[in-house]
């Protein structure tokens, strides 16, 4: 069963490490929506911790594959900022997922 988040260029959701967890693999894309819109949706996708870029990409538009991101050697308690932006373009259209983030050992 897949299982997700759905937003919006431009957010960011915050999250914090669970304890013994040292990695991250998320999947992202853009939404299904996106195809039944006249906007054509692009987006970019970051994975940040205190400023700095963990894992992330600058541009996925309509048509691309979903994305796996990994990022290992977390630590517990450590904040992650997922950030959406509108992949250079304007918002029209960028409806993003996040989907089945798992934190690992």
């Amino acid at each position: 069963r897949v299982t997700g988040l759905g937003v919006h260029a431009h957010s960011t959701l915050v999250f914090e490490v669970p304890p013994g967890a040292r990695t991250l693999r998320v999947t992202v894309g853009l939404s299904d929506d996106v195809f039944r819109i006249p906007a054509q949706g692009s987006v970019s996708f970051e994975v940040r911790s205190q400023g700095q870029l963990l894992a992330g990409v600058p541009r996925h538009a309509e048509g691309d594959a979903p994305v796996v991101l990994r990022v290992s050697g977390l630590s517990e308690g450590q904040r992650l900022e997922f950030v959406v932006g509108d992949g250079g373009d304007h918002d029209a259209g960028d409806r993003a997922v996040w989907v089945d983030g798992l934190f690992g050992r």
